[in-house]
């Protein structure tokens, strides 16, 4: 990787579940646990939460959208329990969620929702 550009946003009256981040290409949520197995499960209800709350999907429509387009990842799995830095359980799991799939009426939606104010 030659260049790596971050911009971390912060909406005050926002609330999120977990990091969110944007790409050019796709949405990513994410979810922990400490296994593997109740990481995976959170993700697909996260993602599904965020699709419904952000885009104004039905949940309904959001679960079948994140059964047949959405990739899900091991994003981190590490071998302990935390550290003095952070509590976060070490099993997570990223839903990435392509921009081209979503039309323009839910992706407007999600970029009012993510930008307030803007």
């Amino acid at each position: 990787m030659e260049e790596l550009r971050v911009q971390y946003t912060v909406h005050k009256r926002m609330t999120l579940t977990g990091p969110t981040i944007e790409t050019p290409e796709a949405w990513i949520v994410m979810a922990f646990a400490s296994s593997l197995d109740d990481a995976l499960p959170n993700c697909v209800r996260t993602a599904i939460d965020w699709l419904n709350v952000h885009g104004g999907v039905d949940r309904r429509d959001a679960y079948a959208l994140c059964s047949m387009a959405v990739s899900f990842r091991v994003t981190q799995w590490a071998n302990r329990t935390g550290s003095v830095y952070s509590a976060t359980p070490p099993r997570t799991i990223h839903a990435a969620i392509p921009k081209v799939i979503l039309g323009d009426q839910v992706a407007s939606r999600i970029e009012a929702s993510m930008r307030p104010g803007s």
